[in-house]
């Protein structure tokens, strides 16, 4: 279902798993015929039924310029949580906070997109110690919109409200 948002950008979220727990991709449209991206995330925090600000953020940001009209949302964690550190009390008690056929929705938005950028932020080794370094294996170009003092990529909530992308490859550690 194609809803459009209160920012403007119309946004359709996949509806291919049975179970609620897990969201696997978001994507949010500004227009049809541009490029399009794809930004790894750590986790959704809903359903995909509204906007947020971290989505926001990076629609606006990458579809400032007028090259990128597309922007697939998907995460190292598939598992829907509001709270992030919670998923590493979930994880250690034998939740899969990964998901069941994550890597296979990351795989096929990356095969989809011109330009990928890593977002997910400093705690998922606190989670998964290898979760992060699997995933960036993936991408065979990561961009980011910075890095953090211990060289994962900023998540866009801890960046002003303005930033463009760094055309910097990224090639820090998870």
């Amino acid at each position: 279902m194609v809803t459009t948002k209160r920012d403007g950008f119309a946004s359709v979220c996949s509806d291919d798993s049975s179970d609620p727990r897990y969201r696997y991709t978001f994507i949010r449209t500004r227009t049809t015929g541009l490029r399009r991206a794809t930004v790894i995330l750590h986790n959704p925090v809903h359903r995909g039924d509204r906007a947020d600000p971290t989505t926001g953020r990076c629609m606006t940001w990458l579809c400032s310029n007028g090259e990128i009209g597309e922007v697939a949302f998907v995460n190292l964690f598939a598992y829907r949580h509001r709270d992030p550190l919670a998923l590493i009390a979930l994880a250690r008690s034998g939740v899969d906070v990964v998901g069941p056929s994550n890597d296979e929705h990351i795989l096929a938005e990356i095969g989809r997109s011109d330009l990928v950028v890593v977002a997910w932020g400093a705690i998922p080794s606190r989670i998964d110690s290898t979760r992060a370094s699997q995933v960036l294996a993936l991408v065979k170009e990561p961009y980011c919109f910075g890095v953090n003092s211990g060289g994962s990529p900023i998540h866009p909530n801890r960046r002003g409200l303005s930033v463009s992308l760094s055309r910097r490859q990224y090639v820090g550690a998870g």
